[in-house]
């Protein structure tokens, strides 16, 4: 099982980031290079994709030294204009919904903890010199909701296997920095580093360090 995810782990990977040669061969003509107008130039919907290796933190991390997982976002741009500089500041909102699994081997046992996040988020752009680098442009983000949380253990002499399920309150914090691709427009490269609290009986901290890509609609 372990070998099959990381098998599709792979596979995701290599995939975001052939996915704009492949867009711009095929959109080179459509609307993806028209100018936009209305509801899109004004809110900028987005989809996000990200695979996501994740670092447990603190009593967790004794037991899953590791994990891996995917997210996928939807977000809108905030056309706020109340701040002076605020043509150098891009606000966006949006949805998360993620999925992270976590395995390991204690005392003739394997454990498999699976932790699914739904998050509202909210996400500031810095596109002023010299935070903003040419494509470059670094950012911050947060965000709250609620974590769906499976844990099991298969015991290998009996092969009994326990499990247990929560709901917990989810808070992140993070930033990161996107990279807009300029032979495609509509689309971004993304790094991500976000800490992740799901508040269990005893809590859960999480470091996810994502890599993906953002596609404008």
């Amino acid at each position: 099982m372990k070998e099959r995810f990381l098998l599709a782990g792979g596979i995701f990977f290599v995939s975001i980031f052939f996915a704009p040669v492949h867009a711009q061969a095929l959109f080179e003509d459509t609307e993806l290079y028209r100018p936009q107008s209305g509801f899109r130039e004004e809110y900028r919907p987005t989809v996000h994709a990200h695979i996501a290796p994740s670092l447990p933190v603190g009593y967790l991390a004794d037991i899953f030294p590791f994990g891996a997982g995917a997210n996928l976002a939807f977000t809108l741009r905030l056309p706020w204009k109340f701040l002076q500089f605020s043509e150098y500041l891009d606000w966006s909102a949006g949805a998360t919904a993620g999925y992270y699994f976590f395995m390991s081997e204690v005392d003739d046992s394997s454990l498999l903890l699976q932790l699914i996040p739904f998050t509202a988020d909210v996400r500031l752009v810095f596109r002023i010199p010299p935070l903003a680098v040419k494509n470059f442009f670094p950012y911050i983000s947060t965000g709250t909701g609620a974590s769906y949380t499976v844990g099991s253990r298969e015991e290998h002499l009996t092969g009994i296997t326990l499990t247990g399920t929560s709901i917990d309150y989810t808070y992140l914090i993070g930033g990161g920095f996107s990279y807009d691709i300029p032979e495609i427009p509509a689309m971004e490269y993304v790094f991500n580093l976000q800490y992740l609290l799901a508040a269990e009986r005893e809590l859960g901290h999480f470091l996810n360090i994502s890599l993906g890509v953002a596609y404008e609609l």
